[in-house]
């Protein structure tokens, strides 16, 4: 990323995007915008405990998480369609406030994932179809007066190193 001239970051307030943002950004004089609606889905009573004990406390949410996500629902929490909902706002303010440009999202994987459910009209029931979205993977979006349209998805071939003999 430190070839590719950004107009501005957007990325998540949250300490591990704040990171990514910092390495990216590097020395580069450009304006980085925290928006609270990159944050990570809110898993209320979930937040700070184990799959394990998520799993064995709240089983049928748990099962509806990975299997069913458009039935989600948690004590405290937020659903995949209000995660969803509040990425938007995102997109829609960038809309606004760029014509052009090359605008750099920082967030969570299931913020892109709800992301790419929007950019491909699909449910989120099918949210966990591929790609699975490794940490740090690239993915580029087109945008224009008709939409968006994703040209890469979940790309990680800057994590690949090369085989020497």
């Amino acid at each position: 990323m430190k070839e590719t001239e950004l107009t501005a970051i957007y990325s998540s307030p949250s300490g591990r995007t704040k990171a990514t943002t910092s390495l990216i950004r590097g020395e580069r004089d450009i304006p980085v915008i925290y928006d609270d609606n990159l944050r990570e889905i809110k898993l209320g009573q979930w937040e700070g405990k184990t799959h394990s004990s998520i799993k064995e406390m709240y089983q049928p949410e748990y099962e509806s998480f990975w299997n069913a996500p458009h039935l989600f629902k948690t004590v405290g929490g937020e659903t995949f369609e209000q995660t969803r909902a509040r990425a938007i706002q995102v997109l829609n303010r960038i809309k606004s406030e760029y014509k052009s440009g090359n605008i750099l999202i920082v967030t969570h994987s299931v913020v892109i994932k709800c992301l790419y459910s929007f950019f491909k009209n699909t449910p989120i029931e099918i949210l966990w179809d591929p790609p699975y979205i490794h940490d740090t993977s690239l993915t580029i979006v087109e945008m224009n007066e008709n939409g968006f349209k994703l040209v890469l998805e979940g790309d990680i071939t800057h994590l690949e190193t090369p085989n020497f003999i």
